[in-house]
């Protein structure tokens, strides 16, 4: 294998541990589930990463830098941080969000708690948005 060709499969690793992480949660998905996501083997795994915590480093890092350049493209679109920051939290509090959390906060990911049920806390505070109490916080 490439030197290249080994940078591809440890980036996809990691973009993948990223997206299951925040999907469901880091103690919820196994090592066995990167593998599986991205066709490596176990000890093509360990060749890329020492543990399970390194993967973990390295894809709760790329999510936050997703999420800052999501905000950084918001801002620049809007021309007005407040309404970035608003923009930010609908798209984060939408259904679509809700029911593929794969793309949203890697803080999220970090409890290993369940998921709430479906529109739970996404439509209450997508209610407190609309009659104004977010948008004067902070």
């Amino acid at each position: 294998m490439s030197r290249a060709e080994a940078e591809a499969n440890r980036t996809a690793a990691v973009k993948a541990a990223s997206e299951l992480f925040r999907e469901k949660g880091i103690p919820n998905v196994a090592v066995a589930d990167v593998i599986r996501a991205v066709g490596l083997t176990q000890g093509g795994f360990y060749k890329r990463f020492s543990s399970k915590a390194a993967l973990v480093d390295e894809a709760v890092a790329l999510g936050f830098a997703e999420m800052m350049d999501h905000l950084a493209r918001l801002d620049a679109d809007a021309d007005d941080h407040r309404a970035a920051r608003l923009a930010l939290l609908e798209s984060y509090l939408s259904t679509a969000h809700r029911d593929d959390p794969s793309d949203g906060c890697p803080a999220a990911g970090s409890s290993g708690r369940p998921r709430a049920r479906p529109g739970a806390t996404g439509d209450v505070c997508r209610r407190r948005s609309r009659d104004g109490r977010l948008d004067r916080a902070g």
